[in-house]
């Protein structure tokens, strides 16, 4: 648990493009560092955490699906729960907290969707390696005649 924690305020508290001290050469030179940056790290997001590399050679989920669609609606009840139990209009207060957490509940749901179909092409992918290591258990089935398959028929009068 305490590894997710400082995994997320790493992600959190990296900045896109770098230190912002790293950049500034007035401000390297007021901290005491005259030489740049060396092994520099990318910085990490939140996407890099949650998926690994590998899932970005996969296509994108469409950007309106049922996971995204669910969770941007729990946002936007959680926004009107809110509102009902600080006993505020429950429609008409907070539209903008509405707006955000259906915003962030459809964003969470978009990368839920990618992990998804990560997981699924890494499970199909591995049964696909299995199959073609093992192609004397997964023989293809020959071919019968539909006489073969059913039963003769007798009417029963």
């Amino acid at each position: 648990m305490g590894g997710v924690i400082l995994g997320l305020i790493q992600v959190f508290s990296a900045h896109p493009r770098g230190s912002v001290r790293a950049r500034n050469p007035s401000a390297r030179l007021r901290c005491g560092r005259t030489a740049p940056l060396q092994h520099r790290s990318a910085p990490v997001t939140l996407a890099m955490v949650f998926l690994p590399d590998e899932a970005r050679s996969l296509p994108p989920p469409p950007i309106a699906n049922r996971i995204s669609a669910w969770l941007g609606f729990c946002g936007w009840f959680a926004a009107l729960l809110d509102n009902g139990f600080n006993q505020r209009p429950v429609l008409r207060a907070g539209v903008h907290r509405q707006i955000l957490f259906t915003t962030v509940g459809w964003f969470v749901g978009y990368y839920l969707a990618k992990r998804t179909e990560y997981m699924y092409a890494k499970v199909d992918r591995e049964l696909l390696e299995y199959v073609r290591q093992h192609p004397e258990d997964f023989r293809g089935a020959e071919k019968r005649r539909i006489g073969e398959v059913f039963e003769e028929f007798h009417p029963v009068r």
